[in-house]
């Protein structure tokens, strides 16, 4: 789709104050957030993030709010008078926390590969923020493998704790965060994901509650709970590509087995000159992004003026793509041998092969791409957004043709 037009803040205040009336405070949070790009000293958002603090139990920073309210306006009486109830609050009893080690658990997003590791990213940042030990288990939903018991995850990447999802099966009902989840549901999958008591639930409405296992299965967006990251942490203050980097640096560490066959693939087809990477996104994006034939014709415009002696790897879903690439580059071009569509049906979204090849077929192709010397992708892709976070190399070697969605709102 085309990229909307930006709202003028007040039609956007007007939606952040309908959002509150219906308690949507994820709605309004990132209404009020978007807005302070634009105009940082709007009392009445300040005022508004300050009551979405209060509901959530945060009530250090909803008095923070309400102060810079009243810095911005003195005379914005709402503010003062949420300062008064806010003393109040503070004197009512707290529900007591659970005793025992904390847990995020992060299950499978569902969708393709980069996203459902963007989300255990977003997910990892959540579990610091709450002091609680991440454990993932990308089950039966999972487009990449995965099972009641089997975490498919730990195919790809080393586990981020030695805890497991049968750890917990153990605990009872009252330590589980949202109550959706217990013993007997916890392997359930895409339960009440959309709809139903339960659902939706993004990333702040995890970051005060006392039960003892919280339980993620709706994506968790790095972007949104920035903002409410404590000022005692490094992370406060970073701008939000490098908290993205320094959350993969952390928690992606890729198996060996994948890692190995990477070194053996650059070294047989790579060389010693200059390679080139190109990630082309086809079949079924054209759904999501109507100006996507466009975009991908523009790579030819900027490869015709890189260096012709250096070759071109070729990361792509889509044969048609496949075919004008060989067609233009001839030898120049290295592919892997992988699945790919020749219409609009996605690969991850076929049963064109194994879960567990097609997950490693394009963790192999974006860890190739970070050996390149250059890369060029397209930002509305998960693939491409994440070889940016992962291919820290220095300026000029990596350039997307549309913005990351991991930046944007």
């Amino acid at each position: 789709m085309s990229e909307p037009p930006i709202a003028d803040v007040a039609s956007l205040f007007r939606d952040a104050a309908a959002s509150m009336s219906l308690n949507n405070l994820v709605g309004v949070d990132i209404l009020c957030r978007e807005i302070l790009e634009q105009d940082p000293a709007y009392a009445g958002v300040h005022n508004l993030l300050g009551v979405v603090a209060a509901r959530l139990g945060l009530l250090d920073a909803a008095e923070a709010h309400f102060q810079n309210t009243l810095k911005h306006d003195a005379n914005f009486k709402p503010a003062s008078d949420n300062l008064v109830r806010l003393a109040k609050a503070r004197q009512a009893p707290k529900p007591a926390a659970a005793t025992g080690e904390r847990v995020l658990l992060i299950k499978s997003w569902g969708a393709g590969f980069w996203a459902d590791v963007s989300h255990v990213l977003g997910a990892a940042l959540l579990a610091e923020m709450t002091n609680r030990t991440p454990v993932v288990h990308w089950g039966s939903n999972c487009l990449f493998g995965g099972s009641e018991t089997h975490d498919a995850f730990s195919d790809y990447f080393e586990p981020l704790s030695p805890v497991t999802l049968q750890d917990l099966r153990n605990a009872p009902p009252s330590d589980f965060f949202p109550p959706k989840w217990e013993p007997a549901t916890l392997a359930w999958e895409d339960h009440n994901k959309w709809e139903g008591t339960g659902s939706r639930l993004e990333g702040i409405y995890f970051l005060n509650r006392p039960e003892r296992i919280a339980i993620v299965d709706f994506y968790i967006r790095a972007k949104y709970l920035q903002p409410w990251i404590p000022e005692n942490s490094p992370d406060f203050g970073q701008p939000l590509e490098a908290l993205l980097r320094r959350l993969a640096k952390t928690y992606l560490k890729p198996r060996a087995n994948i890692l190995e066959t990477v070194e053996s693939f650059r070294r047989a087809h790579f060389g010693n000159g200059p390679v080139i990477a190109v990630h082309v996104r086809g079949s079924d994006k054209i759904i999501e992004y109507d100006a996507l034939d466009d975009l991908n014709e523009r790579y030819f415009t900027l490869l015709d003026q890189e260096d012709k002696a250096a070759k071109i790897f070729l990361l792509t879903d889509d044969e048609r793509w496949l075919k004008r690439f060989r067609e233009r580059y001839g030898a120049r071009l290295i592919t892997t041998e992988s699945h790919r569509s020749a219409d609009e049906n996605g690969v991850h979204l076929t049963q064109l092969g194994d879960p567990a090849s097609l997950g490693k077929e394009v963790m192999i192709d974006a860890y190739l791409a970070l050996t390149c010397d250059k890369f060029f992708g397209n930002g509305r892709s998960n693939v491409s957004a994440m070889i940016a976070i992962l291919k820290d190399s220095g300026p000029g070697t990596c350039e997307l043709l549309a913005p990351s969605q991991h930046l944007q709102p």
